[in-house]
């Protein structure tokens, strides 16, 4: 079933491709005929290609389909799913009537530039290989769907009968072609989205990745740190508060329970059970196992209350025990290095712009900026830090 609907898929894709080469074919030759059947297979194989990539996606890129319906949709996933049919529909109208128009050499530059949209959108289906601009938001993606989908309708129905616009049909083609493809990823993300997980059949790490989490946290490096920071972070909490936090995983519960001070929104679309939320609290558990030091040192009684607060072990090392595999933040003798005044000031206000305007991280992943402290803990916390050099 897999490989014959990626087969089919790229055999669409090639065809799609060969139709736009005979309709040039047909005009350089000068063979009529060539040109109509290139532009009748045109308008025959988009929709089928479309609807089989469809199905593979659902199918068998379901991470990357989750990816995209948090990152672009989350709650509100099924409201851009009925957008994406709306656009699907109106695009192929156009798409239609494009294509049995004689604009032949239009419809051989468009057909390329689509079938190599096609490729890339369904080799990547996710922005994760594709920097999202800070505008496009749900909001505006939303009006793009749904002004696709009336821009698709208009140029069916008044394209034919307005001389002007024909100079527009390669990259009103184009925008059809490239439009469905953006449809599709949204409707295939909220069927994947919205189906039930049985998490406990899947190891650790799949859980993680298999149910999007990584479109907003990262693991081990991989992944998106903004908003959610580090999954290193997230489990150094206690299991309570992780339980409660998952079974509501909203604005309101992520300050009552003291998760993020300023939290930026609900966690996208999920709504977990109670079995998927035991299955994600053991997988954190497993995979961010926290091996606590033997000791701070002499006269690190305060330090160890702030430690145990903000589980500061769970992503640093202190005298090569702490986090596993050396954590992400990396050994806390390093911190020695710089100033207490710098130290202060980061450990007051640790977020990913500080890092990189201290000078700690070119490219910070944003774990900590949900552990601030208070100024009289900071001051106590940089002062045994500048004394692990003299250890």
């Amino acid at each position: 079933m897999r490989q014959g609907l990626l087969w089919l898929t790229e055999s669409g894709i090639l065809l799609f491709l060969i139709s736009g080469l005979l309709i040039g074919y047909g005009l350089l030759s000068k063979k009529s005929g060539h040109s109509q059947a290139g532009a009748t297979f045109l308008a025959v194989l988009g929709p089928l290609t479309l609807a089989i990539c469809w199905k593979a996606l659902v199918l068998y890129r379901q991470e990357d389909c989750l990816v995209w319906s948090r990152l672009m949709a989350g709650d509100a996933s099924a409201l851009f799913a009925f957008g994406s049919l709306g656009l699907i529909a109106g695009s192929g109208l156009a798409m239609g009537a494009l294509s049995l128009r004689d604009r032949r050499l239009n419809l051989f530059i468009a057909a390329i530039c689509v079938s190599l949209s096609w490729i890339v959108f369904y080799l990547h289906p996710t922005p994760h290989y594709v920097p999202m601009p800070a505008w496009l938001d749900k909001l505006v993606w939303f009006v793009l769907l749904v002004g696709g989908s009336i821009a698709g309708l208009y140029v069916f129905f008044r394209l034919r009968t307005i001389t002007l616009v024909a100079f527009f049909e390669p990259p009103l083609f184009f925008a059809a072609g490239l439009a469905s493809l953006l449809s599709v990823c949204s409707l295939a993300a909220y069927f994947c989205a919205t189906s039930e997980m049985d998490l406990k059949t899947l190891a650790a790490e799949q859980r993680i990745t298999s149910s999007g989490c990584l479109a907003c946290h990262t693991m081990s490096g991989m992944g998106r740190s903004d908003p959610g920071g580090g999954l290193e972070s997230v489990a150094s909490r206690k299991t309570d508060t992780l339980r409660a936090f998952l079974q509501q995983p909203n604005a309101e519960n992520a300050r009552k329970l003291g998760i993020r001070e300023a939290p930026t929104g609900d966690m996208a679309g999920y709504h977990f059970s109670e079995e998927q939320v035991d299955a994600f609290i053991e997988s954190l558990t497993e995979l961010f196992e926290v091996k606590p030091p033997s000791s701070l040192g002499p006269g690190s009684e305060k330090v160890e209350t702030v430690f145990m607060e903000k589980s500061c072990l769970a992503c640093h090392t202190v005298h090569g025990e702490g986090a596993p595999d050396g954590g992400i933040g990396g050994p806390l003798e390093a911190s020695a290095n710089h100033s207490r005044e710098l130290l202060v000031q980061w450990l007051q206000n640790p977020s990913a712009e500080n890092a990189v305007s201290f000078n700690l991280r070119e490219q910070p992943m944003g774990a900590m900026q949900s552990f601030p402290l208070p100024p009289d803990q900071a001051e106590i916390v940089a002062d045994w830090l500048l004394s692990l050099e003299a250890r």
